[in-house]
């Protein structure tokens, strides 16, 4: 059986309820970090030239990458996630973290750190456990956008 698995997530404070206890997916304890980087960095949005594009495209994460405090966030969370799988290994359990990064909306800033940090977890060689990565909100203001703009 896999001892670690990673678990990244981005969503949006404005469309998912933070989950305070912590729960077991197939019998494995999952253990929740949760990180609002909503007053943490500017917001993409808010530029014009980029309200309508999600933290996939790399002009979103160039913008949010741009801003030093994104680049310290990162490397404290690769250094989390170090730290916790030694812990992990050490004990010989099987869990799963879960790292949860939200913004307001859910689609420019969260997404941009959840993509980013899961290619710098997936690409070091210390970390040799699966990491997921998933996108809870990303298309809801998007779309919430193009029924307003079909008014």
């Amino acid at each position: 059986m896999m001892n670690a698995i990673i678990v990244v997530t981005s969503g949006g404070s404005n469309w998912v309820a933070p989950q305070e206890e912590p729960g077991k997916m197939l019998g494995m304890p999952i253990e929740n970090r949760a990180f609002d980087v909503t007053n943490l960095l500017e917001d993409p949005v808010d530029r014009p030239e980029l309200k309508n594009v999600d933290g996939t495209d790399p002009a979103a994460q160039e913008f949010t990458m741009s801003q030093p405090v994104a680049k310290e966030f990162l490397k404290d969370r690769v250094a989390e996630v170090k730290a916790w799988l030694k812990k992990t290994l050490i004990n010989g359990e099987s869990r799963i973290l879960h790292i949860g990064i939200g913004c307001r909306g859910g689609f420019q800033r969260s997404v941009t750190l959840a993509e980013l940090l899961t290619k710098q977890l997936r690409e070091d060689q210390a970390i040799n456990c699966p990491v997921v990565l998933h996108h809870l909100t990303m298309a809801i203001p998007l779309a919430i956008r193009e029924i307003i703009a079909k008014q």
